[in-house]
């Protein structure tokens, strides 16, 4: 199994989001599926392409 881990700064920046937007959507249980390493705050680019894609729009803008 080869997962990649990615810091909240690469999420923020790939998503094009701040870093405090990832720490609000953490604490109200909102964005990716994130993980504590030490004091690193991580998520797997299996959890973010997870949220993604359960995240799309369909047409006429309804969630998947």
């Amino acid at each position: 199994m080869d997962i990649t881990l990615l810091t909240e700064d690469e999420v923020a920046d790939f998503i094009g989001k701040s870093r405090q937007t990832m720490r609000r959507w953490r604490a109200q249980g909102r964005g990716p599926t994130a993980m504590k390493l030490g004091q690193s705050v991580i998520y797997t680019r299996e959890a973010v392409s997870d949220w993604l894609t359960a995240n799309q729009l369909r047409p006429g803008g309804h969630a998947a």
